[in-house]
């Protein structure tokens, strides 16, 4: 498939990272820590992504004149290729690289660098912005569910210098690996996009949350709540109808004040270090090969 760019991406979080030195490279180790799921859960597991990989194969197969029609249109309306791919972390922390329909520009990221989208980030395209508010720029991901790389429903794929950042700050961050990551998921249906450590911390305890509980008619909810919401229905009205509303469980979690924030940008293109920038202060936390652009926040946020 040549018609793919590929690009590396950042996050903007709230960042209280330990003061530490150690090279982030423990997701290319096999010592990654990701706890096992009960054996109540292996079997349930197993038969899931059975089910996933034929309905996967289903859909792509129904879908693909609407995938192509949208690929179509992105490579019409805007300059550059019609997908693109991006590295992510799968099952048990193994890599593999999830396929999307491109929404912004093709260089979108050539003079800011990898990061994250603002709420209304001139870098999307026109089409792009409809692909995003439809989730349509995600029915790519069928094909990373038919291959076993991605389930229908769990926690969002992270991207693997995203999750060096988020593991030593958010308790049992690699849990979230235990299962296959999903197209869509109870985090996804119940919170806005991440911008913040706090926004990430949300959505782990709802995904570890799903984990934990995952059936059949959970899943089934939840793709019925998908469905609704690419043909134009509100999130918020969707969720209600499903009975998918988890946000009790993250209410303890509460946004930092944007003056009292730390803005960390990780790591810098050229010498590959990561560095903490703080009012008057700045210090050398970790050292990577990736480049992430870390946006301010707040100081160290309760586990």
């Amino acid at each position: 498939m040549s018609d793919i760019i590929n690009t590396a991406g950042g996050v903007a979080v709230g960042v209280p990272i330990a003061e530490q030195t150690e090279a982030c490279d423990s997701i290319d180790k096999p010592t990654l820590k990701v706890s096992s799921l009960r054996p109540d859960q292996l079997s349930f597991y197993r038969l899931k992504y059975r089910v996933d990989q034929v309905l996967a194969v289903v859909l792509l197969i129904v879908l693909m004149p609407v995938i192509a029609f949208l690929y179509v249109l992105v490579r019409i309306s805007s300059p550059g290729p019609g997908l693109y791919r991006q590295q992510r972390l799968g099952e048990n922390g193994k890599k593999f690289t999830m396929l999307k329909l491109r929404s912004m520009r093709f260089d979108a990221e050539a003079k800011s660098g990898p990061k994250w989208a603002d709420k209304n980030d001139d870098r999307v395209t026109m089409v792009g912005r409809w692909l995003r508010k439809l989730h349509l720029d995600e029915l790519t991901q069928l094909w990373n569910v038919a291959r076993g790389e991605m389930s229908l429903v769990g926690p969002r794929p992270e991207r693997p210098e995203i999750s060096e950042v988020l593991h030593p700050i958010i308790d049992q961050y690699y849990d979230r690996l235990k299962v296959r990551p999903g197209v869509t998921g109870l985090a996804q249906i119940n919170l806005p996009p991440d911008h913040t450590l706090e926004d990430a911390m949300r959505k782990q305890i709802l995904d570890l949350n799903y984990i934990d509980h995952a059936n059949f008619w959970l899943d089934f909810r939840m793709l019925v709540a998908t469905a609704l919401r690419l043909v134009g229905l509100r999130g918020e009205t969707v969720m209600r109808m499903m009975f998918l509303c988890r946000r009790d469980l993250v209410r303890h979690i509460h946004d930092p004040e944007p003056q009292t924030g730390v803005s960390v940008r990780l790591p810098l293109r050229d010498t590959g270090v990561w560095k903490i920038h703080r009012p008057g202060d700045e210090k050398v936390a970790m050292k990577s090969h990736a480049s992430v652009d870390v946006a301010a926040s707040s100081p160290r946020t309760p586990r």
